[in-house]
């Protein structure tokens, strides 16, 4: 359905459910009832989905299904170049700003260490702007005044990261072990754990930036000198797009689970009405 086909849908079920009495549901009340159901349905696949670490050592196969056919519209898979834009010193200065390349495909390095190979990325999500302290004039070595929008990507959960070096193919592609912060340092340590150039480690942090916003970043652990990435490729579960009949922007859900958003919008929007005439009556 479109936007406009889920607000004909709420209308014509409210009717049958017993809201063709209440008048002055205004478009903008429908999309946010609307919105509420899609984030609900979203969060209730994943969980599902997700509940299969004891499940996955007794089933021969997994379920096609379930939530991989729900969420299929919302699987992506990016890649970011981030070597080649940027030549470091080893105090992790950078310079040599290439200008000439597409600043939209850039996964933006924080730090590099080339004694161990340690990174600390940036991930450019909706919103985020370029750190204007990061760039250099790799002629003149001043500061290039840059400020642009990354509006790559917008994810809701992380799925896995994966790495390609400069001496590797991009189909070659080197996963990653995703490692919570709080057990980082043991697992670093840890003789048969720790990480290497065919086995790194990445853990997902968050840091305030200069304009107060909250950005993703993380760091990339290879321990073997000199290691250059060429490119990190990101798959994560994007948030769905918030639906809004004046913006003309559509449910991005498979349609065969539309009808069902409507419905439950519907019974929101019933509750909540209900409640409100409940504490009016109540009032009086």
């Amino acid at each position: 359905m479109t936007i406009s086909e889920m607000h004909s849908a709420f209308r014509t079920i409210g009717q049958q459910m017993g809201l063709q009495l209440v008048r002055g549901i205004l478009p903008e009340s429908i999309d946010v009832f609307l919105n509420d159901v899609i984030q609900e349905k979203v969060q209730q696949e994943l969980l599902v989905t997700t509940r299969t670490v004891i499940q996955e050592t007794t089933d021969t196969q997994a379920s096609t299904m379930g939530g991989i056919n729900i969420l299929r519209n919302l699987h992506r898979a990016d890649r970011f170049i981030i070597q080649y834009p940027f030549q470091c010193f080893n105090n992790g200065v950078f310079t040599n700003w290439d200008k000439s390349k597409e600043i939209e495909n850039l996964g933006i390095i924080d730090y590099y260490n080339p004694k161990n190979s340690y990174y600390e990325i940036t991930i450019p999500v909706t919103g985020y702007t370029l750190n204007k302290t990061n760039i250099m004039d790799k002629d003149t070595g001043g500061r290039i005044d840059v400020d642009v929008e990354l509006t790559r990507i917008s994810p809701m959960m992380y799925l896995s990261f994966s790495l390609e070096y400069t001496d590797t193919n991009r189909s070659n592609q080197v996963p990653t072990r995703l490692i919570g912060a709080d057990v980082l340092e043991t697992t670093l340590r840890d003789f048969c754990n720790g990480a290497d150039k065919n086995s790194p480690i990445v853990s997902i942090l968050s840091k305030t930036s200069n304009d107060g916003k909250t950005q993703n970043y993380i760091q990339v652990y290879i321990n073997k000198e000199q290691t250059e990435i060429k490119a990190i490729n990101i798959k994560y579960i994007k948030n769905p797009n918030v639906v809004s009949i004046g913006n003309n922007i559509d449910c991005d859900l498979p349609e065969y689970c539309h009808y069902e958003i409507v419905e439950r919008a519907v019974q929101k929007c019933k509750i909540a009405i209900s409640g409100q005439i409940t504490d009016s009556r109540n009032n009086r």
